[in-house]
């Protein structure tokens, strides 16, 4: 899952790169001779790989726009989802919350597993990463 601005703009460059690259190693694969089916064989693991980092970039752009399908149901992928819909930012998470951007980058990497929700004295739900 694409987490931030600055990784979906990498790997949009790095799927469109992949894209032309794909086709010109399908063209160069023909051209020596190989046939379809040995072409799509050789180049099988590459597009697999491809075509998964091109369904995270499309699932970046429907969560900004606020459409969540799709979106594996774990409560912490949801609340990057989230926080990605709301065009928040890792650091204007971490501020908000009080605490470090380093510490927000590191709970959505683990997608805050262990996450649970508490009430503090004031019965306001507050999350505890344990």
């Amino acid at each position: 899952m694409i987490k931030t601005e600055q990784e979906y703009k990498r790997t949009k460059k790095m799927v469109e790169e992949e894209r032309s690259a794909i086709e010109k190693q399908k063209k160069n694969l023909k051209d020596k001779g190989f046939s379809d089916e040995e072409v799509h064989n050789l180049l099988a693991p590459g597009i697999a790989i491809h075509e998964q980092k091109a369904g995270e970039v499309l699932q970046y752009e429907r969560i900004k726009k606020g459409d969540f399908n799709g979106v594996e149901y774990s409560l912490g992928k949801m609340l990057i989802a989230i926080r990605i819909y709301r065009g928040m930012s890792q650091a204007e998470l971490a501020r908000r919350l009080k605490v470090s951007p380093a510490q927000v980058s590191m709970d959505e990497r683990n997608e805050y597993y262990g996450i649970s929700v508490q009430r503090n004295k004031d019965a306001f739900p507050t999350l505890t990463i344990t």
